[in-house]
């Protein structure tokens, strides 16, 4: 159960997070305590509160974009596009600094060569007897992103954090997307 983005950015600072909830009394607990929070920090007496399936995952990564220039970037090239970010996510992400970036278009294999710059690629792909994970579905969703921010050019920055990647499965649970000319 998690504050919506539109109320509080960083949920994990200001408690308005709540994982590994199992009974009635819990989660009346976590709505309270985030309603508490979003009011506090926010003003806002009605908040929007997320309940979602916990992912027990074995790594978080963060897969952002940027763009440069205005939203036409794409029609008339006054400037370079959007910039697509991936790295270790979760909330050690500025303490890790472990990203890499590359300008759209990208194919398969550069996303993959921009993936593997990075150390948390070596975890993904299974390091020191570890099981890989999802590697390719990390690819998968870097090229959803990629269609995405190229069919929309007014998408000024769009924030993954974190991606919960297992064995199987790359999953977003947390995404905010900024919108502009």
């Amino acid at each position: 159960m998690k504050a919506t983005t539109k109320d509080i950015t960083h949920k994990t600072d200001l408690q308005a997070l709540f994982l590994n909830i199992y009974s009635e009394d819990e989660l009346k607990k976590a709505y309270e305590g985030i309603h508490a929070t979003v009011l506090k920090s926010s003003r806002n007496a009605n908040p929007d509160i997320l309940i979602q399936e916990h992912i027990k995952s074995d790594e978080e990564i963060i897969i952002g974009a940027n763009r440069d220039g205005d939203s036409e970037v794409y029609e008339n090239g006054k400037g370079f596009g959007h910039l697509l970010l991936v790295g270790k996510g979760g909330i050690y992400t500025e303490l890790y600094r472990d990203t890499a970036t590359g300008l759209v278009p990208l194919s398969r294999g550069q996303i993959k060569t921009f993936i593997d710059e990075t150390k948390i690629s070596k975890v993904i792909k299974g390091f020191r007897g570890k099981e890989p994970l999802a590697y390719e579905k990390v690819v998968d969703t870097i090229e959803a992103i990629q269609k995405l921010v190229l069919a929309y050019p007014q998408i000024v920055s769009l924030d993954i954090n974190p991606a919960m990647l297992t064995k199987e499965k790359c999953v977003v649970v947390d995404i905010k997307i900024f919108v502009g000319k």
